[in-house]
């Protein structure tokens, strides 16, 4: 069995999604499933590049990079979905990507069942999943089921537990650089957000005491702000957020991993389609919602730490396991 995945990525996109079919790629691997990645080639510049090469580790040879996974002219298109289908005969397809048309998805067929990945109520519906063996997987708690499409759709799954956020398994260590008494504030953009997370970090400047803050970024995001410590990051995050005083990221993946790992969190949303789960988790007290630079006062920061004492956090090890999901993907759920 070879289950594919079809995803897209840039400079400014995407590679959350990455992410997350190289995470599944790892826990298929462990239950000796292999997995293809279908993609777009992308020009990409600095550290990003070894972000993707670590990210395409877990699909060795089985990598099939289009000039463009769609295309306004119809040759293009039609090519494309002829190389997909002379691939994926009588296999699992994954979707999981915001930009294709259900134009191009209908004319990919002859795959065992097409599985559509979705972390948003409001993305376009691009499978049938009238067919018995498809379906779509929310990455979204149940109870933001608005529309209660569950109810009136067959093959209609939820879970924000569902979410491959991790590799099988994770080590947690405090980073050296890590000061005593000092906030140690973990910051993530995402692939859109550096502007708004550089006049946050402006703003924090402004109102609490700079000696006794310490800003740590991934190095590739280019953000500027004083007692800016930059870090690789190729290597993961998780030690970073686990270990921190305070995580400010974008609603994305860096989101909903920092959650699990307990950060105390500040969350700016990039796109509209990230507010459905912001305001689910914010009314559960799980993260604060930033939506202007009038909201960061020195009491709002105090008031958001003043239960926080990382220093007690001790190194860790942790174990994933996505068995329903995988259930869900082989129809044996």
């Amino acid at each position: 069995m070879l289950i594919f995945l079809l995803c897209d990525f840039g400079s400014k996109y995407g590679f959350g999604h990455l992410s997350r079919c190289s995470n599944l790629s790892l826990h298929l691997e462990k239950r000796g499933i292999k997995s293809a990645l279908i993609s777009s080639k992308r020009k990409l510049v600095g550290n990003q590049k070894e972000l993707l090469k670590k990210f395409l580790i877990p699909f060795g040879n089985n990598i099939f990079l289009l000039e463009k996974l769609e295309n306004k002219e119809q040759i293009a298109l039609n090519m494309n979905a002829l190389f997909i289908n002379n691939l994926i005969k009588n296999q699992i397809l994954i979707i999981d990507h915001y930009y294709l048309s259900k134009n191009f998805l209908d004319k990919l067929n002859g795959y065992k069942s097409l599985i559509q990945l979705k972390d948003d109520l409001n993305d376009d519906d691009l499978n049938n999943i009238d067919r018995v063996n498809n379906k779509k997987i929310y990455f979204l708690p149940k109870e933001i089921d608005s529309f209660d499409i569950s109810k009136t759709q067959k093959n209609v799954h939820f879970g924000i537990d569902l979410f491959p956020l991790f590799p099988p398994k994770i080590f947690l260590r405090k980073p050296n650089f890590y000061k005593k008494n000092c906030m140690n504030i973990f910051v993530v953009p995402g692939s859109a957000g550096s502007d708004f997370l550089n006049e946050i970090l402006k703003k924090i400047n402004e109102v609490y005491e700079k000696t006794k803050i310490q800003f740590i970024a991934p190095k590739f995001y280019g953000l500027s702000a004083p007692n800016l410590t930059e870090i690789d990051g190729n290597k993961g995050l998780y030690d970073y957020f686990y270990f921190s005083d305070l995580v400010i990221s974008a609603a994305g993946n860096t989101m909903l991993e920092a959650l699990y790992l307990k950060a105390k969190l500040f969350v700016f949303c990039t796109n509209q389609n990230q507010l459905t789960l912001v305001n689910y988790l914010e009314g559960r007290k799980l993260l604060k919602h930033i939506t202007k630079l009038d909201q960061i006062t020195n009491e709002f920061i105090l008031e958001s730490l003043h239960f926080t004492n990382q220093e007690k956090r001790k190194s860790l090890e942790i174990e994933f396991s996505y068995d329903r999901l995988i259930r869900m993907i082989l129809g044996k759920d």
